[in-house]
């Protein structure tokens, strides 16, 4: 890793929406920074028709810099600022991707998407070398407007400090261990589309739609008798999202009623049906809005478990495999939902990353 006094390859992006109880700065992840910038060092960042556009907005002619998520590179920077983004610039966004869907995944509340919404690579060594990339949202530099959902509060006691870890830096570093270690395609799914759903510009259908998918995901649908080669209990969708929700610590009257709702032909599964089948019976309402935010809250509460479970999956495959009496070639989500239905009858919170299941 390139020492402090070495100049590296620095990438920041903007929570438009976010607010920040502190000047000092905290970890998300080891890889990641969340701090507001000192005035100078924005005003290098941030595009000059985007700072006058915010500015030309602001009744007092002044836009405080806004939180921002910054990652470092490892090594020292050689070549132009577009030479090093090239050769580490991936890296860095998949730091700043995976730290927003820690965010995202300990507290609720809406930002925007940095990636959405502008990047900006940056070397200072003796001045600013700069590279912007515009997402397709760049107009929310401007300012976020009306958030589509309630504001997010960032406090550095959330942050990894000196003296502390909180719940957004243990989350962060729980999301960069599966990251590192034991990716797979069904937990980036779901986690894509629990961020996309937060996106801007969306009704609550389409955050609806996406957030159905991440638990499709998860669970293989809601009437799924099968998974590949994996047979499930009939019938058993509710009672492996309750047992979900215990593995990750939810009270069990509350599991339940969660469990229920979403199996409920008014609730969850109602409106995912008339999502899948063209239903145009079910109006977007102002209940809608409530019925949004708890699956939202719903989804957030069950990822961690599954990303989790993958970190598991990846070590201990064979034992899982024979224990579960699973075929050699089963996948993830089968091996979940097998160890959810273990799980059950039992009701008691899992262990998913230590001790037999």
């Amino acid at each position: 890793m390139a020492s402090p006094a070495e100049p590296v390859l620095t990438l920041y992006g903007a929570l438009r929406g976010a607010s920040f109880d502190s000047d000092s700065a905290g970890l998300v992840s080891d890889q990641v920074m969340a701090y507001i910038p000192y005035d100078e060092e924005w005003m290098a960042i941030e595009q000059s028709d985007a700072h006058r556009a915010a500015r030309q907005l602001s009744p007092t002619g002044y836009v405080a810099p806004p939180l921002c998520l910054v990652a470092f590179a490892d090594e020292a920077a050689v070549g132009s600022v577009h030479e090093c983004r090239i050769r580490q610039g991936a890296a860095l966004v998949q730091y700043l991707v995976d730290a927003v869907h820690a965010l995202r995944l300990a507290k609720p509340g809406w930002f925007a998407d940095p990636v959405q919404v502008a990047l900006t690579f940056a070397i200072n060594a003796a001045g600013w070398r700069i590279e912007r990339m515009p997402g397709p949202f760049r107009q929310l530099q401007a300012g976020p407007g009306d958030t589509p959902l309630p504001p997010y509060a960032l406090s550095i006691s959330d942050l990894g400090t000196a003296s502390s870890s909180g719940c957004v830096h243990a989350m962060g570093q729980l999301v960069r261990q599966y990251r590192e270690l034991a990716p797979n395609a069904a937990v980036d799914i779901a986690l894509g589309e629990f961020s996309r759903a937060q996106g801007p510009s969306l009704t609550p259908d389409d955050r609806a739609a996406m957030l159905f998918t991440a638990i499709d995901a998860m669970f293989a649908g809601m009437s799924a008798r099968r998974i590949g080669r994996v047979a499930l209990r009939r019938f058993g969708f509710r009672k492996r999202v309750a047992t979900a929700l215990l593995a990750v610590g939810m009270e069990p009257a509350a599991a339940d009623a969660e469990a229920a709702w979403l199996d409920w032909e008014h609730g969850g599964r109602g409106w995912r049906n008339a999502l899948a089948h063209g239903d145009p019976s079910r109006q977007t309402t102002a209940g809608s809005r409530t019925d949004l935010l708890r699956l939202l809250e719903l989804v957030r509460a069950l990822l961690p478990g599954f990303v989790s479970f993958a970190i598991r999956w990846q070590f201990e495959r064979d034992d899982l495999t024979t224990g579960f009496g699973l075929p050699p070639n089963a996948g993830l989500t089968a091996a979940f939902n097998i160890a959810l239905e273990r799980g059950e009858a039992r009701r008691v919170t899992l262990p998913w990353l230590e001790g037999p299941v």
